[in-house]
């Protein structure tokens, strides 16, 4: 199982990279996309929960006030 999470999260990086760069420039309707792929191929992956938990967020209530595009992670 670690092994097949591993190789899920190498065979991602590109889409993961991309998702992140479209997610902090605020382009949150193709970072919700990626997000979601990559996440379909890692289900285990709760970062990528959390990021495309946010950019769905942000698209219907847009982002916080002063949003710079970098998250505080809250939790482990």
């Amino acid at each position: 199982l670690e092994d097949s999470i591993s190789l899920a999260r190498k065979k991602n990086m590109s889409d993961f990279d991309m998702a992140m760069e479209l997610y902090q420039q605020g382009q949150f309707e193709n970072a919700v996309r990626l997000f979601s792929k990559v996440l379909a191929d890692d289900p285990a992956d709760n970062t990528i929960k959390v990021y495309l938990g946010n950019a769905n967020k942000y698209l219907i209530e847009g982002p916080p006030q002063n949003w710079n595009g970098a998250e505080e992670m809250l939790y482990k």
